[in-house]
């Protein structure tokens, strides 16, 4: 095997394919080899770097520092600078930058890379698509200041994100994310997990004091868009003997609760919700799904407490038309 074919074969990529059950296809092998050069350049060809980590990376900076800092010198004194040892420290500073942001942005690829590789493995007809030039621009500017692990985790999702799904991130989602602060993460995980579809219920429990102040920090941060919606209980539009309102929440998986309602005065249930924004549907996409029909549930046990007596039906409906039931009167 000649030295181009092994280099190949312990290739950033190869060496992720080789941590998932089954082989990684030509094409997804391809697609993380265009991003990672995109990213890292050359880097990502050069085996050792990823064979040998860290000790690698320091004996290639400190060669690297030694050249240049010689290259440095000898240029401060044939143009007759006063103070070379400025040169040489400013270059060092230099290197020491660059070497921070390249070891983030390694870090964020690797990583993305070994995601994108399950989940390829997992759904191989899934057509992959390397992210635009012009976001990979903005992407590259912020991967490379993720230091911390919980950045760097964020922003290898988002990468693997956008390559599973061309089009899942918006640039203004990479800035939003940049920016935010571990309390407004933090926050948003909460408050997603309670969620069904693209609504969290304000009520019972973001209805008032800290609870509601959660949702009103995520509306100022862009997740949820600034009004509140509510889902209402109607007539049906045909009479039904027995039966005065019709209450349907959500979208996809719904929760229908049948009202038989009472005299002329009767005020119908309704659901008072938060609708997540484009961002906050973007972002979402990288936290654990929210168990819908748990979280509807939670508020069919609310209105049961409230509206009890005027339900005569219950259930919770899947997309495929079939029903898990609540409650059906006798």
């Amino acid at each position: 095997m000649d030295t181009e074919a092994n280099n190949e074969s312990n290739s950033v990529w190869s060496i992720i394919a080789s941590s998932v059950k089954s082989g990684l296809p030509k094409t997804v092998e391809s697609v993380l080899h265009l991003v990672g050069v995109r990213l890292l350049g050359k880097l990502v060809e050069i085996p050792e770097a990823w064979a040998e980590g860290k000790a690698q990376k320091i004996r290639d900076m400190t060669a690297a520092r030694s050249a240049l800092s010689s290259a440095v010198a000898k240029l401060a004194v044939e143009s007759g600078t006063a103070n070379p040892a400025i040169w040489t420290a400013a270059s060092d500073l230099l290197l020491q930058d660059l070497d921070r942001k390249l070891s983030n942005k390694a870090a964020v690829f690797v990583e993305a890379a070994r995601l994108t590789a399950e989940a390829s493995v997992q759904n191989p007809d899934n057509e992959l698509k390397p992210p635009s030039d012009d976001w990979l621009n903005i992407f590259e500017r912020y991967a490379e200041d993720a230091t911390s692990d919980s950045l760097r985790e964020t922003y290898s999702r988002i990468l693997s994100g956008e390559i599973l799904r061309s089009g899942s991130f918006s640039i203004a989602a990479l800035r939003v994310v940049s920016e935010l602060t571990q309390e407004i993460a933090s926050t948003f995980s909460e408050v997603y997990a309670n969620s069904f579809n693209e609504y969290v219920a304000i009520y019972p429990k973001y209805e008032e004091g800290l609870q509601l102040r959660k949702i009103v920090d995520l509306r100022d941060a862009g997740f949820f868009y600034a009004g509140d919606l509510s889902f209402t209980a109607k007539p049906p539009t045909k009479p039904i003997e027995g039966i005065s309102h019709l209450l349907q929440v959500g979208n996809g998986t719904t929760l229908r609760i049948v009202l038989k309602g009472g005299d002329k005065f009767y005020i119908p249930p309704s659901v008072t919700v938060a609708q997540l924004t484009r961002m906050g549907r973007e972002i979402a996409t990288i936290l654990p799904k929210p168990d819908a029909e748990v979280n509807l549930r939670a508020i069919y046990d609310h209105l049961r407490g409230t509206d009890g007596d005027d339900i005569v039906a219950a259930a919770i409906v899947k997309p495929d038309g079939s029903e898990l039931i609540l409650f059906e009167s006798i």
